[in-house]
């Protein structure tokens, strides 16, 4: 190989490389514009298909678990998860939201909260859901 065409082949290389690290890796997911949930390294999975959803809130109150699911039809978006107060009392929100591909806003979440030790459920939210994609840091 010629020393230009080695250039050449580098330097697309670099270019690769450097555009992947610069592109968001993570999903942020807006409840009742309010709580904002990341899903570490999160990528909206294939149609037909499930994902572990696993982060935290932008607050750095809440440690969430779940699973996001694209539809049959990939037009939607399924998450579920828990989130869990990271200080006392013990707080779980769980949260199911459907938001709409490929658009990821105009959805809508439904959040039911859990208060241990007392077992008080209740305090239903719902609202409207959008998700885009970023890079956040744990906290």
């Amino acid at each position: 190989m010629r020393p230009f065409s080695r250039s050449i082949v580098f330097a697309l290389g670099l270019l690769i490389v450097t555009t992947s690290v610069a592109q968001a890796t993570d999903l942020c997911v807006v409840t009742n514009g309010a709580l904002t949930f990341v899903g570490k390294k999160f990528t909206i999975p294939p149609k037909n298909q499930c994902k572990p959803f696993n982060g935290f809130s932008t607050d750095s109150e809440y440690f969430s678990s779940g699973m996001g699911c694209t539809s049959a039809d990939g037009k939607f978006l399924h998450l579920q998860f828990t989130a869990t107060l990271t200080e006392a009392p013990a707080v779980t929100l769980t949260w199911f939201c459907g938001i709409p591909l490929p658009s990821l806003s105009g959805g809508s979440c439904v959040g039911n909260e859990l208060v241990v030790p007392n077992t008080v459920g209740g305090n239903v939210a719902s609202g409207l859901a959008s998700a885009s994609r970023c890079t956040v840091n744990v906290p």
